[in-house]
């Protein structure tokens, strides 16, 4: 695996991206609290990025980048000791209607993967997949 590809992830407590949030630089593995309200995507080569979602928080995630056509996403969201812990996704991804929402695995420590293709037309973030139910 190429870790030079991982990226920034920052977690905010306060939705106005700022104060209080805690900003992670090129790490593989990144935790963000329970009382993020939004995770931010700011690394402009991040192919992968790892969230570990800690005490059934239940936060946005957003992505501050300029995407290009084609550029791939995947997410991996871990839950916690705790689980059940949501997200949703801010409005710069977008959803089939096969899929308008995903459903995380609830179990404590179970990883689903997510991963999204930039629209250049729409210039979306377009969701092309979604596994669920890994478990440890």
């Amino acid at each position: 695996m190429d870790y030079g590809r991982m990226g920034k992830i920052s977690g905010f407590v306060s939705g106005g991206g700022g104060g209080g949030g805690s900003d992670v630089d090129d790490k593989v593995f990144t935790e963000i609290p329970y009382n993020a309200i939004t995770i931010y995507i700011n690394h402009p080569n991040l192919d992968i990025g790892y969230i570990h979602l800690v005490n059934g928080g239940h936060p946005v995630i957003d992505i501050n980048l300029v995407g290009y056509p084609g550029k791939i996403l995947t997410l991996l969201l871990i839950q916690g000791s705790a689980g059940n812990s949501l997200v949703s996704f801010s409005g710069i991804f977008r959803f089939p209607t096969c899929l308008p929402s995903p459903v995380l695995t609830p179990v404590p420590n179970a990883t689903d993967y997510i991963t999204f293709m930039h629209n250049y037309a729409s210039n979306l973030y377009d969701c092309i997949g979604f596994v669920n139910g890994f478990t440890v």
